[in-house]
């Protein structure tokens, strides 16, 4: 685990789709069959409790984060950007994929941050609410394409 500020590089999306998550609060297991109805409730749930904020990234990819203590630069353009409460309840944060949302709706022992070591996903926080900023700086299939700075500041 890592304290901002710091960049995680190769972080993969194949669906457009990435969120973070309290692992430790996010309740993951929806059903052995889900519908994508089913599944969109239960993000909106969570989101509600400040376990998950999720956005699209416009493509799937492999994706760099930089995750930063401060909003980005003014200087910087910002194409895409979703922003929304997530509380760390054992100050932990974790960068997953859709793919991994989905796995671990499925089934029930399957958890958010079992790749968090492999993927360098995870984000070293004091224990509280922060607001969570992800800040895309261009668009898909641009040359910084892949950049994305994610902003945890309380």
């Amino acid at each position: 685990m890592s304290t901002p500020p710091i960049t995680m590089s190769g972080l993969s999306d194949d669906t457009g789709m990435m969120g973070i998550v309290d692992p430790h609060a996010y309740e993951s297991f929806v059903s052995r069959h889900w519908t994508l109805e089913s599944l969109f409730t239960h993000f909106a749930t969570q989101m509600h409790r400040r376990t998950l904020l999720l956005w699209e990234t416009g493509d799937e990819g492999s994706w760099t984060i930089t995750v930063e203590n401060s909003p980005v630069a003014a200087h910087y353009p910002i194409v895409r950007q979703a922003a929304g409460p997530s509380t760390a309840t054992r100050g932990e944060l974790v960068v997953v994929s859709y793919d991994t949302l989905t796995m671990a709706a499925q089934f029930p022992h399957k958890r958010v941050d079992a790749y968090k070591e492999w993927q360098g996903s995870a984000v070293d926080v004091a224990v509280g609410t922060y607001v969570c900023a992800v800040s895309q700086l261009t668009e898909p299939g641009m040359v910084r394409a892949t950049t994305a700075q994610t902003s945890i500041y309380n």
